[in-house]
């Protein structure tokens, strides 16, 4: 099986070459497939598409791939993809595709560097390619080989990785023409095989050899070392002002838990108890803002509820059918509802769970509503406000670009809320929590 490249756009790896893939988005549109890569700095570009368009691969080498699994499912001409440890994606095709166009797009509030790559249906990509005579030259699989296997002359990694996926059917001539070129041969020069004409094909594609293959010359270009740019190709820009520290944007959240409230004590001149509590449950929702620092700001609404069991009474002041001692409750409830202003920092990890640590202040209201003695005998039913703060740890993982999922452990307390019976006696209660919550983060 011969192979030959109908789209190829190189350029050098970051100084540094640490580059993370954090994600890889395929969108359906009406005239393509564009799939796009997220990295935390700008990618290589240097795609290739097999002659028969039964497979697109993407070189990325010395790439960290932390994008999250998505379901293998066909998008238009993508049949699936997978990424290997050599630095290499493939991207499965459900017919014969080819690369329309391939270009990278600098990082923006809510978006980080991107690699985009839009793929068309192509009914000529199965039509042979005339190729020079095996006896003298390279076949042009082996020619495109040298590119993938990156100075192995002793094994060909995306080779032993195709074998591998022995369940992916649309790769059978991938892996045939692999098991015909193990290693890459040497040659001196070689005319360029006659492509078949099609839409916004590449005519002159750029390669990028190992330093120990001996250049190939063509009617058109040399095909440099690594990291050599050739002379005739346009230069590209890599300084977008890369932002290392994650993402910028806009995000809502949300979130419900239990809470386990320390049981109330109010405290007055005339009126004294202490309350217990049988059962809270707590609950957030905040609208942020990534600032790209790793630091992120939030304004949020929470609120903690809880049953009010009893009253151990130890003044009973003016309230008619209040005890010394213990009193069992009708009803009551205990509970907080607070607007807060929010500050949470993301640390730097390389795994996809991304831990934070967050605090809070702001104004809350305290209440003690509906809390009534056995035969209608109502005691408390008021509110006051109070300084309220807030300190919590979680992590974070993300589900798709835009999706995550969230698990935090809060502290909760207001200073003292001043309140007053029913018939008037005033006591001072303060408010605090500690809550287990579960929730979610959605990008806007």
């Amino acid at each position: 099986m011969a192979f030959t490249a109908s789209a190829l756009i190189s350029a050098a790896v970051s100084a540094d070459g640490a580059v993370t893939v954090t994600n890889l988005r395929i969108g359906v549109h009406a005239d393509k497939v564009r799939v796009v890569l997220d990295a935390d700095a700008p990618l290589p570009l240097s795609v290739t598409a097999t002659e028969d368009g039964a497979a697109v691969i993407v070189e990325l080498p010395g790439v960290t791939w932390r994008a999250p699994r998505i379901r293998q499912r066909a998008r238009g001409v993508v049949a699936g993809h997978a990424f290997d440890d050599d630095g290499v994606l493939v991207l499965d095709t459900t017919g014969p595709a080819r690369v329309a166009r391939a270009f990278r797009l600098p990082p923006d509030e809510t978006h980080l560097h991107r690699l985009v790559v839009d793929l068309v249906a192509d009914a000529a990509a199965a039509i042979p390619v005339a190729l020079p005579e095996p006896s003298t030259t390279a076949t042009a699989f082996e020619t495109m080989s040298v590119s993938i296997a990156q100075a192995d002359t002793q094994a060909n990694p995306i080779g032993d990785w195709l074998r591998s996926e022995s369940s992916n059917g649309n790769l059978d001539k991938a892996r045939e023409g692999l098991r015909q070129a193990h290693t890459p041969v040497p040659v001196a020069r070689v005319a360029p095989p006659t492509l078949v004409p099609a839409p916004v094909r590449v005519a002159a594609p750029i390669y990028n050899t190992p330093a120990s293959q001996p250049s190939i010359e063509t009617s058109q270009q040399t095909r440099p070392a690594p990291g050599v740019a050739p002379s005739t190709a346009p230069s590209v820009d890599l300084d977008f002002g890369i932002n290392k520290n994650g993402g910028r944007g806009a995000y809502f959240a949300g979130g419900l838990g239990l809470g386990f409230v320390t049981d109330p004590e109010l405290v007055g001149a005339e009126f004294s108890a202490i309350g217990a509590i049988d059962g809270a449950f707590s609950g957030y929702a905040a609208l942020g803002r990534a600032t790209g620092s790793r630091l992120r700001l939030e304004g949020e609404f929470n609120f903690t509820t809880g049953e009010l069991d009893t009253l151990d009474v130890s003044s009973a002041g003016s309230v008619t059918g209040l005890s010394v001692g213990d009193n069992q409750l009708e009803t009551g409830s205990w509970s907080v509802y607070s607007v807060m202003l929010n500050a949470a920092y993301d640390f730097e990890t390389h795994a996809r769970i991304q831990p934070y640590v967050m605090a809070g202040v702001g104004l809350s209201f305290v209440s003690a509503g509906d809390v009534e003695l056995s035969g209608n005998s109502k005691i408390i039913d008021e509110f006051g406000q109070a300084f309220g703060f807030q300190l919590g740890a979680g992590i974070n993982m993300p589900i798709d670009s835009r999706l995550s999922i969230d698990a935090q452990y809060r502290y909760f307390a207001t200073t003292d809320a001043s309140l007053k019976t029913v018939s008037g006696n005033d006591f001072d209660a303060s408010f605090s929590n500690h809550a287990i919550m579960f929730g979610a983060r959605y990008r806007l």
